[in-house]
């Protein structure tokens, strides 16, 4: 693993003096929340957290996707995926560019705007392979917008040697993305690796710095040679590479600054980073066609149909619903067919939607696990609450009902945290009409819970706050 160290005490120094700069934009920079250190996200053995970066608009568009960057660091920067070490990854990269303030709020490409989520995992070391980014990939796709046909990856160093090895692995890797943008690997070409890179029409674009000799400049130059014959042909677009000069007196090696900002181009594209990117897109091809989704809201239940044809693989559905914090949860999980050419009509039922916004989210998971997610529904459900909350929310220690009942009955109210457990539980009978009713719950830490009352006829819910 020599081949991936820096080992001058310039550089060493050098690097230190910005991180203490990159430390002091950070702190400048969160009152705008550009920027998150998702901590002790456990995505797989070698990726504990990661920064994420989201559009301006990501949450006021909740039905919007969005073209997805991942940057792979260089071995100095690994970590245990916390604070403070994650804030190595703010040296380099798109990290750093973010941090300044610096990184485009939009790009456009045929007149169309786009605008991307970056996400930047830590691994623990230089172990770190293509499982787990595949791993880092799909929690991605599975907890962020992302538009399917414009997922990029770049990466410096040991990471750019990542971007190869996952785009080269197998197809069902490379078809997940759209291009990479490696800078300055540390490892020559691989002739079966630009085969499949290749032959899955990856676009690629290789940097590297022109006096580079910890780790040859002609690495990237021979990458793109073989993507471009490997199979005979060019794939489509053809793979292209940059040599630039190193921007780091004290190491050729490192070219991992300027490259990323917005005024970064070099030849042949003639283009920064983020221009060429949004100009790939792929058809990514689902496993069935949904030729309709609805989520119809009607005497007090919200009711789900969606109808299929064309199902190959299929596994099973998730149907996921968010109120106006945009957290999905799942709520139903229906079997799918598995296979079928004709048209399948599925439906359900959700009897307890949110007073107000509901979003519902349509989720595919295949036989191999992989998944898939079709557009958001949004409806309004408004009813005649037989339930008030009278307590100022966030609530403190008592909490105060208004309680409208057409009839004496008994009633169980309850109290449950986001993963469904049943903090406090009390059961009464109340008489017909209009009352209010004072409680104290244990008391509970900070956080969001659910206070449900359940009577004969009617069950309602309540998000309350505790601070």
């Amino acid at each position: 693993m020599e081949r991936f160290l820096r080992g001058s005490t310039i550089h060493f120094l050098f690097r230190v003096t910005i991180l203490s700069v990159a430390m002091f934009m950070t702190s400048a920079a969160m009152s705008q929340f550009v920027e998150t250190p998702r901590q002790n996200v456990i995505i797989s053995g070698q990726i504990h957290g990661f920064w994420e970066y989201l559009p301006a608009d990501y949450f006021s568009n909740p039905t919007k996707t969005y073209p997805l960057i991942v940057g792979w660091h260089g071995v100095g920067e690994v970590g245990n995926g916390a604070l403070p070490s994650m804030q190595l990854l703010l040296i380099h990269g798109i990290p750093r560019v973010i941090e300044w303030n610096i990184f485009p709020q939009s790009v456009s490409f045929n007149g169309q705007s786009y605008s991307f989520i970056v996400l930047n995992p830590q691994y623990m070391g230089p172990g770190v392979g293509v499982a787990d980014m595949d791993a880092f990939l799909n929690y991605a796709f599975n907890n962020y917008r992302v538009d399917r046909n414009r997922v990029y990856l770049t990466g410096y160093s040991l990471g750019a040697m990542l971007c190869y090895d996952y785009a080269g692995n197998n197809s069902t890797y490379a078809r997940k993305i759209t291009g990479i943008v490696p800078l300055a690997p540390c490892g020559d070409g691989n002739f079966d690796d630009a085969r499949t890179i290749a032959a899955n029409n990856v676009a690629v674009w290789g940097i590297h710095g022109n006096g580079d000799i910890q780790c040859p400049w002609q690495y990237t130059l021979n990458w793109s040679n073989l993507i471009n014959s490997a199979n005979g042909a060019p794939p489509v677009p053809a793979a292209v590479s940059s040599l630039t000069p190193g921007l780091n007196p004290g190491d050729p090696h490192d070219i991992f600054w300027f490259t990323y900002e917005q005024g970064f181009s070099a030849p042949p594209p003639n283009k920064n980073i983020y221009n060429w990117m949004i100009q790939y897109a792929r058809t990514t091809a689902l496993p069935i066609t949904l030729k309709s989704f609805s989520a119809e809201y009607r005497d007090k239940i919200t009711i789900v149909e969606w109808i299929t044809t064309n199902e190959s693989n299929t596994k099973e559905f998730k149907v996921e619903r968010a109120g106006k914090d945009l957290q999905f949860r799942t709520l139903a999980t229906i079997p799918a067919s598995g296979s079928a050419i004709s048209d399948r009509n599925y439906k359900w039922v959700d009897d307890l939607p949110i007073e107000g916004i509901n979003y519902y989210r349509l989720q595919l998971v295949n036989l191999d696990n992989t998944k898939e997610y079709f557009e958001i529904r949004k409806v309004i459900a408004t009813r005649d609450s037989k339930v008030t909350l009278l307590s100022s929310n966030p609530v403190k220690e008592s909490i105060k009902l208004n309680m409208d009942l057409d009839r004496k009955q008994k009633l169980i109210i309850s109290i449950t945290d986001v993963q469904g457990r049943i903090l406090y539980k009390k059961s009464a009978s109340y008489p017909q009409g209009k009352q209010e009713i004072v409680f104290n719950p244990p008391a509970l830490p900070p956080g969001s819970y659910l206070l449900k009352v359940r009577g004969d006829s009617f069950t309602e819910a309540i998000k309350i706050i505790r601070q």
